[in-house]
């Protein structure tokens, strides 16, 4: 959520990594490379690698750089790999085609029950969250890691920027993003503006993929709001059914699933009709995660092998240029 926020308002994110790795077991260079070269592969612009204590007289609890770490006088590579990192994904643009909806309003809107008391740990006890704001919860958290698995560049709006959104020919644009897909995760509530955006965007040409529930909770109306239940009338074919998911279709080329059960089902109704930017050829596909961005007018992918072995991957990439490979952080070595 954060990085994309930050590609709409043309800023970077600061992360604060390696906060508390290690803690389970121990620290290293591997693991953090393995980390560090995820965030860079989920937009981190700048990085505070966590910590620095000079204190020898102490055990450090989790492990951290600190003197008496037998990697530290390596710490210098490892600053020039997440420099370079950091150079390539700051003032550059995430080349992304689908946009998943934030669903905040939903899960408040149904939070009502973990507010009885004003204790920190009683509200944040999932047992006592409404079983409508848990689903939405976990479905959503499901969505985004199934989409970097199948290493599928996207972004998230909430309404705000949903509302802030131009719908130019079969797109939704918001800042310098483009997106072809929109998709809502299973909700109990929504706001009504946003609803009739959803509908604009699918009669302009657009596509919406609606998973498991449409909302029937409006923030203005309440409960089963009419108004709300005609637009998704208008928009899906939500009727019971043993298919995958239903599809309903418009003259201006707009498409509508409504995908009744797994986010598998969803991500077969994806890959009908997006052309992956990345294609694993040969090789694993496993813990391989991808980012695509535009920087100067000039196209980089970063790919990260998120696994502690070596390996080999034949990729096909759908941007045509002339590759280029660098090597060695901080010695200039490039091999075409």
């Amino acid at each position: 959520e954060n990085a994309s926020v930050a590609e709409f308002e043309k800023r970077h994110v600061v992360c604060e990594n390696q906060g508390v790795q290690g803690e389970d077991s121990y620290l290293s260079p591997e693991r953090m490379r393995r980390v560090s070269n995820c965030l860079g592969a989920w937009n981190i612009a700048e990085f505070i690698p966590h910590a620095f204590d000079y204190d020898l007289s102490r055990t450090n609890y989790p492990p951290d750089w600190f003197r008496s770490q037998p990697f530290l006088p390596w710490f210098r590579s490892y600053a020039d790999q997440m420099r370079r990192i950091s150079f390539m994904n700051r003032d550059s643009h995430l080349v992304a085609d689908i946009l998943l909806y934030y669903p905040q309003v939903s899960v408040w809107g149904q939070a009502a029950p973990s507010f009885f008391d004003t204790d920190r740990v009683t509200m944040m006890n999932e047992a006592i969250w409404s079983s409508d704001a848990k689903e939405t919860d976990s479905q959503y958290a499901e969505l985004k890691l199934r989409l970097s698995e199948a290493r599928l560049d996207y972004q998230v709006a909430d309404d705000y920027y949903l509302g802030q959104s131009q719908i130019e020919g079969n797109r939704l644009r918001i800042a310098d993003s483009r997106f072809q897909t929109l998709i809502l995760p299973p909700m109990s509530t929504i706001r009504r503006g946003t609803a009739e955006q959803v509908r604009k965007f699918y009669n302009a040409g657009g596509t919406v993929i609606a998973f498991r529930r449409l909302p029937t909770i409006s923030t203005e109306n309440g409960r089963d709001d009419r108004a709300l239940a005609a637009i998704w009338s208008e928009v899906f074919d939500n009727r019971p059914s043993q298919a995958p998911y239903r599809v309903k279709t418009n003259a201006a080329g707009g498409s509508a699933y409504f995908v009744p059960r797994s986010v598998l089902d969803l991500m077969g109704a994806v890959r009908q009709y997006i052309d992956p930017d990345v294609k694993v050829v040969e090789g694993s596909p496993e813990a391989l995660y991808v980012l695509h961005k535009v920087k100067e007018n000039i196209h980089f992918y970063w790919m990260v092998n998120n696994t502690p072995q070596s390996r080999s991957n034949l990729l096909s990439l759908k941007t045509l240029g002339r590759p280029e490979r660098w090597v060695l952080p901080g010695a200039g070595l490039r091999h075409a």
